[in-house]
């Protein structure tokens, strides 16, 4: 039978690859969503004046939510060296201990680390969304 501790670290462990990989395939995703908006620019920017405000914010969502994947991808490898420093302190004071208690470390992601998620992802579906339809806008007049 799993206590809940191990329950829990089974559990923040599975969540935090899909955590990775979900911000991972975001920045894919913006950088090749900006590289598309910036290939295109001079074929539909010069077409439709008045809608190029939604290119423009596309753009600006897209450089927001890869700066803030960016800064989640760096906290993700940063938090393993602070989870290795904590270790090594508590293996020490744990050795210097009698009562043989045993070592618990939390993986839960850092309220930094949520606002970057969270501001990730609700730019990117942003800039999505207005760079869809922009695009449409532009395929109509084609």
């Amino acid at each position: 039978m799993q206590t809940f501790d191990d329950l829990e670290k089974k559990w923040l462990d599975a969540h935090h690859e899909e955590y990775k990989y979900f911000t991972r395939l975001l920045l894919t995703l913006s950088i090749g969503a900006m590289t598309f908006l910036i290939a295109f620019q001079q074929q539909y920017a010069a077409k439709d004046k008045e809608w190029r405000w939604m290119a423009l914010a596309a753009l600006s969502g897209l450089l927001i939510s890869s700066a803030a994947g960016l800064l989640i991808q760096h906290r993700l490898m940063h938090n393993y060296l602070e989870r290795l420093e904590k270790a090594r302190t508590l293996q020490a004071a744990a050795l210097k201990s009698v009562d043989g208690s045993p070592i618990k470390i939390s993986q839960k992601p850092t309220q930094l680390e949520q606002w970057y998620y969270r501001i990730q992802v609700t730019t990117f579906f942003a800039a999505y969304l207005f760079l869809t339809l922009y695009a449409f806008r532009n395929l109509q007049r084609a």
